[in-house]
């Protein structure tokens, strides 16, 4: 019981955030007057390498390696998924510093071309 529930619990997830974000990246697409994919290919490429890594994991390793080299599913998968989250990690920087270097975008003093004050982090006893 416990086998299905713990592959069918991602799959529902992914079906119900990728509802969620065509929703949000079209409206996003609307505002600026283009259609912008949800993923792009590499990205699906790299979601549907979790089919092969499962039925490694589930199929092939418990048939034949097992005895051998019980740690290699863990192995494979938590390389498959650091690859995943450094690649997002490097794209939420790019999507930051390309925001940052924008002077058309509205800060929160509602602005144009002027980025919101900047803290000052001295101390008050300092000059």
């Amino acid at each position: 019981a416990e086998n299905p529930l713990s592959r069918a619990l991602p799959l529902l997830y992914h079906l119900v955030a990728s509802d969620a974000l065509r929703g949000r990246v079209a409206a996003a697409g609307a505002e600026r007057g283009e259609e912008a994919p949800l993923l792009r290919l590499h990205e699906w490429a790299y979601l549907a390498g979790f089919v092969p890594l499962e039925l490694f994991v589930s199929v092939v390793h418990p048939h034949l390696l097992s005895p051998r080299l019980p740690f290699l599913p863990l192995l494979a998968t938590s390389v498959y998924c650091a690859v995943g989250v450094h690649y997002c990690t490097g794209l939420a920087y790019a999507f930051w510093a390309q925001q940052r270097q924008r002077p058309d975008i509205v800060e929160e003093g509602g602005r144009r071309g002027q980025g919101a004050a900047k803290p000052d982090y001295r101390s008050r006893d300092s000059p």
